[in-house]
C-alpha cells in the first residue's frame, strides 16, 4: 500500500518582474517612471570640450511663439515643463514670415575653471536675436544683436552675429530667441577663438580670390 501523499506541496513564489518590487508604493514608481523621462523632456547635455565645429542643431531643443511673444521666464517655465521639441536638422529652417523661435543648448563644462566660447549665427539678416546664459537657474548673461536695432551688436563680415560667453563649471543653458520676418535659418556654432579665427581666416581667402 501506498503511503500518504500531502494534500498539497507549496513550492517557493517567484514574483512576476512586472510585479512592482517591495516596499515600492506606486507613488514611488511614478517619480522614478517621471526621473527617467526627464532627461528626454530637457534635451541631451553636451560636453562642451567635445562639441563639433559644424551646427549644432541636432543638439538643441525648439520652441515657436504662438500667438503672444514670449518673455523669458515664461520660455524657461516651458523648457522645465519639456515643452520644446528636439531640432532634426543641423540648421533649423522655420520659412519665410515664420514665428519667432526658442532654442535651448545644454551644456557641461566638465573642467574646475570657466571656459570661454564664441556663440556664433552665421545668418546676417535676422532682425532680433535674444541670447541668455543661465546657470543654476540664474540668468548669466543677455546679449542682443539684430537688424530692427541700429545701437545693437552687427555682424561680422562672414561669420554673422558672433557672442562672446563665459561657461562656468557645470551645465549651463543658452536659450535663443531669433525673430525675423525673412527666411528663418538658424546656424549655430560653439566655438573656441581658434575656430572662429580659422572660419575668419577661410572668409578672408575667398573674398581675396573674388
Amino acid at each position: 500500500m501506498l503511503p500518504d501523499m500531502p494534500a498539497a506541496i507549496n513550492f517557493p513564489s517567484r514574483r512576476h518582474p512586472s510585479m512592482p518590487l517591495p516596499g515600492l508604493s506606486w507613488l514611488t514608481l511614478v517619480v522614478l517612471l517621471w526621473l527617467a523621462v526627464m532627461p528626454a523632456a530637457h534635451g541631451q547635455v553636451a560636453a562642451l570640450e567635445s562639441l563639433p565645429a559644424e551646427p549644432l542643431g541636432l543638439w538643441m531643443g525648439v520652441l515657436s511663439e504662438k500667438d503672444n511673444p514670449l518673455a523669458f521666464d515664461e520660455a524657461y517655465g516651458q523648457l522645465q515643463l519639456g515643452a520644446f521639441t528636439r531640432s532634426d536638422a543641423e540648421v533649423p529652417k522655420f520659412g519665410i514670415g515664420a514665428r519667432p523661435v526658442w532654442l535651448h543648448l545644454a551644456v557641461n563644462n566638465g573642467g574646475r575653471r570657466d571656459s570661454e566660447r564664441r556663440l556664433q549665427l552665421e545668418i546676417s539678416w535676422l532682425d532680433r536675436i535674444d541670447v541668455f546664459l543661465v546657470h543654476d537657474g540664474r540668468v548669466l548673461a543677455h546679449k542682443t544683436a539684430g537688424d530692427a536695432d541700429a545701437s545693437g551688436q552687427h555682424p561680422l563680415p562672414g561669420l554673422g552675429y558672433v557672442f562672446d560667453l563665459t561657461f562656468p563649471p557645470g551645465q549651463t543653458d543658452i536659450l535663443l530667441r531669433v525673430a525675423t520676418p525673412d527666411p528663418l535659418l538658424v546656424p549655430v556654432r560653439l566655438l573656441d577663438t581658434a575656430q572662429i579665427d580659422a572660419l575668419q581666416r577661410q572668409y578672408n581667402y575667398g573674398y581675396g580670390l573674388l
